[in-house]
């Protein structure tokens, strides 16, 4: 993927060939001019560069092509290689030299697509780090297009930091672009995919009544959603919300959904753990439990990780509605499987999990068991921020149990780790 100039290759194979400019160039060229054609100060003509290429026997395709063509050429490799393990390198690397010879449109395209590469990791720290100059680049090269890419990476950059009103106000400017330009079916795709993350912000400030009204707008555009899952979960936030407000459309919106998603689904599990929450929430446990025993036999286990990570989410809902019998049986299995896969992060997250269940069952010798073996896992991998807010957490437990010299033990834990964060 190394990024050479025609002038820098015509160079590197003169001075590699133990020629001189005067002996390149022969008669047929000023020395002056192929001077300025290694130093790139112009562009050789197609004549220059078949002489050349002849001369210092360099394919011609291969010499033609200038740092924007290698560059462009790069670009679309980066998209169709996107599982790379090198990948942030590569962007990283063609970023520069776009800058270099500023190359304004290659370099948005190249920051949308390692902003992306970091809103997927959830990686903040890079986010931060790489906003302002993403601002820069989409400030040199502004049009509609790029405004909507723009917009939309700073939405999702917000919504993750859950800065979720803000993040609304993003999608809402996206939103009123696209329905304000030319109607075609990409559009109107786009458009229900808008529609359907801003609503998801105001759900995430239990703002329900007004997340109602925005979902409910996608129903005009949802024909033209091409991916099966987009329309499942639309289809399925419409029922979430009718439930919610108490809409008798729920079913028929829970049906919809669940003819997108696919018959056993990881999705399709946690939307039917979502249902259960607000059923319990409004006191139907019979129809709440009836939901979480379906979820759980529509999981897949095929992906131990994301079986985990479902089974831990169904025992918070469990656990915010005091079903702490049935949460403490899910949770083993949980934990049981994270230490045969011996993924540390999940088996902390079984752990922590399981005291707060102890905890809430009063039975205080688990719940300190299982979270000093949850703090054991944690101090290995978690930033020192996290292990602060657990030794203040701990704190406030053994407090809780009357046991106040461990409870100072972790509070003086915190105060020193506290000047490193």
């Amino acid at each position: 993927m190394e990024i050479l100039s025609t002038g820098e290759k015509i160079k590197r194979a003169r001075i590699y060939k133990g020629l001189t400019l005067k002996e390149l160039c022969e008669d047929k060229i000023s020395v002056s001019k192929m001077s300025c054609i290694e130093n790139n100060k112009i562009k050789a003509e197609p004549w220059i560069l078949e002489f050349t290429s002849k001369k210092l026997d360099i394919n011609y395709d291969y010499l033609s092509k200038d740092v924007r063509d290698h560059l462009l050429e790069n670009l679309e490799n980066i998209k169709n290689n996107n599982n790379s393990i090198n990948y942030e390198k590569e962007l990283q690397y063609n970023l520069e030299y776009a800058d270099e010879y500023r190359y304004d449109d290659i370099s948005m395209s190249l920051m949308h697509l390692l902003f992306k590469y970091y809103l997927v990791k959830e990686d903040l720290k890079m986010l931060e780090d790489v906003q302002c100059k993403y601002y820069d680049v989409y400030q040199k090269v502004y049009n509609e297009e790029n405004h909507k890419i723009y917009y939309i990476d700073m939405a999702n950059y917000l919504f993750i930091s859950k800065e979720y009103l803000q993040a609304a106000n993003y999608y809402n400017n996206v939103k009123n672009l696209i329905m304000n330009g030319h109607n075609s079916s990409d559009n109107y795709n786009d458009l229900a995919n808008i529609i359907y993350e801003e609503a998801s912000c105001y759900v995430m400030m239990k703002e329900y009544e007004k997340a109602y009204s925005i979902i409910m707008k996608s129903i005009e555009y949802i024909q033209w959603v091409k991916e099966d899952l987009l329309k499942a979960e639309i289809y399925h936030m419409m029922a979430y919300l009718c439930l919610r407000m108490n809409d008798d459309r729920f079913s028929k919106y829970e049906e919809k959904a669940f003819k997108y998603y696919k018959e056993e689904n990881i999705q399709k599990a946690k939307a039917m753990n979502e249902y259960a929450s607000i059923m319990l929430e409004l006191g139907l446990k019979d129809e709440g439990m009836e939901y979480i025993n379906k979820g759980l036999k529509a999981c897949p286990q095929e992906e131990k990780k994301e079986y985990i990570e479902y089974l831990l989410m169904v025992c918070d809902t469990l656990f915010k509605n005091s079903i702490l019998e049935k949460a403490d049986e899910i949770c083993s299995v949980a934990l049981d499987i994270s230490i045969k896969i011996d993924d540390i992060h999940l088996i902390e997250k079984s752990y922590y999990t399981k005291s707060l269940i102890c905890m809430k069952k009063e039975s205080d010798y688990s719940a300190e068991m299982y979270m000093n073996l949850a703090l054991d896992s944690l101090v290995k991998f978690a930033p020192k921020k996290d292990i602060y807010n657990r030794y203040l957490e701990m704190g406030k437990m053994y407090f809780k149990f009357d046991n106040v010299r461990e409870a100072l033990k972790y509070f003086n834990l915190a105060i020193k780790i506290e000047k490193f964060i």
